[in-house]
């Protein structure tokens, strides 16, 4: 006998189709029934199942639609856990080159000095690796600021190093930054490639009326100009492997004028597959500046807003895939906090380690340790238990179809410092419709 899994969720589009998906399964679920379909499917949703034959409900259990009565799903997401939190053996590293940034973003959460990271901090950084890395199946280095290509000099000279020693100890090794790509010129893209940075999050506010109001220069004048000339150089100069993710924060005033925007991003990056994008509401994460910034914040009916011009605009040019950070936001485990992972850790400028790049200049509570001279990462170990052991089978947590992409921690800042409203759902799952439709107009949905 089977039964429906409890992590399935479906959507009836205004055509009478119907998307599946089931968090368990992640990107493996993106199917669609036919309207001629559809009776045989609620009916095989609405009974238990004896006949296996028939040819739709073979395929809901292939497909782990369907699952045996006797089966504990629950047992089966304490594994998946598991796996989650030791993040597959690989050791992340998210390194904080800089505090200071060359922008003034209206809602930025971070308390800006002119701290930097010290010759010695970089040298307990690399003993550090070179004395763990036996341990680990590879190793993953975020760069992150403040602004950190303002120390690319510091990201070669310690990629250097760092990728010798992970090829002396055949470790597989990969790079990231976190930048406003403002200096990221084609000379300094290529020097990054040389060092294995292959992944780029890098953020467009809207059109230039509004990114140049939220993301100001430190002198005042705009940086949206020379931002998507970087872009636009990059995409048509370079025949190298890279990723990068064009993110969009939108608020009032981006919704306004947002047409001629993402037109012009899918007219000029749809057709490359190196580049995705990747949007959300601003919201409040802490900072002096956000509150004077919370009229311009948008509420779910606004947002919903940008999810439909997106769709309408990929429908345009089928399967662009434009909008693969989506895609991969509802693989299994994607939407866990990184801070719930035993093996990620945020190093700041002056050597401190936390779990969170929200926390890092907050207050000591949210520090569970420091690099020491030796290249030994001591570590307080109640303090980043209250950070991993986050896994919630009660209470909402338990009944929710949506908990093995979040293992009820998409973000443990809460739970870990003792806030209120501990358990928060991921935006993912406030989204979810929005996103399968728009996920269905790019290409990514099949028929069952």
């Amino acid at each position: 006998m089977y039964k429906f899994s409890k992590f399935n969720f479906i959507h009836e589009k205004n055509n009478d189709e119907l998307l599946l998906y089931n968090s368990l399964q992640g990107i493996n679920s993106f199917y669609k029934i036919k309207k001629d379909d559809k009776e045989d499917f609620y009916n095989i949703k609405n009974n238990i199942v004896a006949n296996k034959e028939k040819s739709l409900t073979k395929k809901l259990i292939e497909k782990k639609f369907l699952v045996k009565e006797e089966i504990n799903e629950d047992q089966i997401l304490k594994f998946k856990y598991i796996e989650e939190i030791n993040n597959n053996n690989i050791l992340t590293l998210i390194i904080v080159l800089t505090e200071d940034c060359n922008l003034r973003c209206k809602y930025c959460y971070e308390d800006r000095t002119h701290e930097t990271i010290s010759t010695s901090v970089q040298e307990n950084i690399v003993k550090f690796i070179k004395k763990n890395i036996s341990k680990y199946r590879g190793l993953h280095i975020s760069w992150y600021g403040g602004e950190p290509l303002l120390k690319v000099n510091v990201i070669e000279q310690m990629s250097e190093k760092i990728i010798d020693i992970c090829s002396r100890e055949g470790k597989i090794y990969s790079s990231s930054i976190t930048t406003n790509a403002y200096l990221l010129n084609l000379e300094i893209f290529n020097r990054l490639l040389k060092s294995k940075v292959t992944y780029y999050q890098i953020t467009i506010d809207g059109a230039e009326k509004t990114h140049d109001y939220q993301r100001t220069l430190a002198n005042g004048m705009g940086s949206y100009k020379k931002i998507y000339k970087n872009l636009l150089d990059i995409k048509d100069n370079s025949n190298k492997r890279f990723n990068i993710s064009i993110r969009t924060n939108y608020a009032k005033d981006t919704v306004e004028y947002m047409d001629e925007f993402v037109e012009g991003l899918i007219r000029n990056f749809g057709e490359d597959k190196r580049f995705n994008l990747f949007f959300r509401p601003v919201m409040n994460w802490g900072g002096a500046l956000i509150d004077d910034f919370s009229e311009h914040l948008l509420d779910k009916e606004e947002f919903d807003k940008v999810y439909e011009k997106y769709g309408d605009e990929v429908s345009k040019q089928k399967n662009t895939h434009v909008t693969t950070s989506f895609y991969s936001s509802l693989a299994i485990g994607q939407g866990l906090c990184y801070g719930a992972k035993n093996n990620n850790f945020v190093i700041d400028c002056t050597g401190l380690v936390y779990k969170c790049t929200c926390e890092f200049m907050r207050n000591d509570k949210s520090r569970i340790g420091v690099l020491k001279s030796d290249g030994t990462m001591e570590l307080d170990e109640y303090r980043q238990s209250l950070w991993v052991t986050t896994l919630e089978l009660e209470g909402k947590c338990r009944k929710c179809f949506f908990s093995a992409n979040c293992f009820t921690s998409s973000c443990n800042r809460s739970l870990a410092l003792n806030k209120e409203n501990q358990r928060q759902c991921p935006i993912e799952k406030d989204f979810l419709v929005e996103t399968l439709e728009m996920l269905d107009k790019d290409g990514f949905y099949k028929y069952l």
